[in-house]
């Protein structure tokens, strides 16, 4: 028969081998999973944050008359990135002049300036204000507007003048039946055009006699005339009295409304 040798370990050692391969099973689960969570959690990334602020800044220099067309107005559009990325190809445009600028880039902080001079106009008075949009653009940013409204008073003022001649005939005597002829000027002393200026006198026998649109400064002496024929009643009081009114439409006026028309 063939004996087989058998080795005989005691109990301890038993344990203590089996304790070292749990131990080396155990660190080979961990590790696989360590692996798995670094796997499992993506890389921490900033997101870009474009964002730029326009400020529309505006002095007018004007002649201390109030705004008059050919006044100045200097605009300083002043756009700055207040966001945490360099903007690129940054764009300033003025909407009133058309003018822009650009900057090749903005750091954080940074600005992008545009100053541009715009010269009132008549329209703009007659507008009662003026408006103007400032734009920035840039490679990472869309289009930002930042809008400014400069009012402008506005004075609507109008004056008629009436001239009378009397015609005596040829005996240079006033009798029933001469005729006194009227004329009259009328002359827009506002800043303001009007429009539908009509003329009335009821004596000299005007009525709604239509000038229309008066610019700031004009003078229509030729458009509305009348005439008046003497009674004796006339001569006896040695004296013809009459009136003329004048009235023009200021602009955002109601036609349909004589109370807000200008006298």
């Amino acid at each position: 028969a063939e004996v087989v040798a058998q080795r005989f370990l005691p109990p301890r050692a038993v344990q203590r081998r089996g304790n070292r391969r749990e131990r080396r099973e155990r660190a080979i689960q961990v590790g696989i999973a360590q692996a798995d969570r670094q796997r499992a959690v993506p890389a921490h990334r900033v997101a870009p944050h474009p964002d730029p602020a326009g400020v529309g800044l505006r002095q007018l220099l004007d002649g201390g008359d109030g705004v008059q067309p050919g006044d100045v107005i200097n605009y300083t559009i002043t756009v700055e990135n207040d966001g945490n990325v360099t903007l690129n190809n940054v764009t300033v445009t003025d909407s009133l002049t058309g003018d822009s600028t650009s900057c090749l880039a903005v750091a954080p902080g940074g600005t992008c300036v545009l100053t541009v001079t715009y010269v009132v106009t008549q329209a703009d008075v007659d507008s009662g204000q003026i408006v103007n949009t400032g734009t920035a653009d840039s490679d990472e940013t869309p289009p930002t507007e930042d809008p400014n409204t400069e009012p402008v008073p506005q004075n609507p003022a109008i004056e008629i003048v009436k001239s009378s001649s009397l015609d005596l005939g040829a005996d240079s005597i006033a009798n029933p039946g001469d005729v006194i002829n009227y004329s009259f000027a009328v002359t827009n002393t506002g800043d303001v055009t009007l429009s539908a200026v009509t003329v009335n006198d009821a004596t000299a026998g005007v009525t709604d006699c239509l000038i229309g649109t008066m610019a700031p400064g004009a003078v229509d002496d030729t458009t509305c005339s009348g005439s008046y024929v003497l009674t004796q009643a006339d001569i006896d009081s040695g004296s013809v009295f009459n009136q003329a009114f004048v009235a023009g439409e200021a602009p955002g006026g109601d036609p349909n409304d004589p109370g807000d028309d200008v006298t």
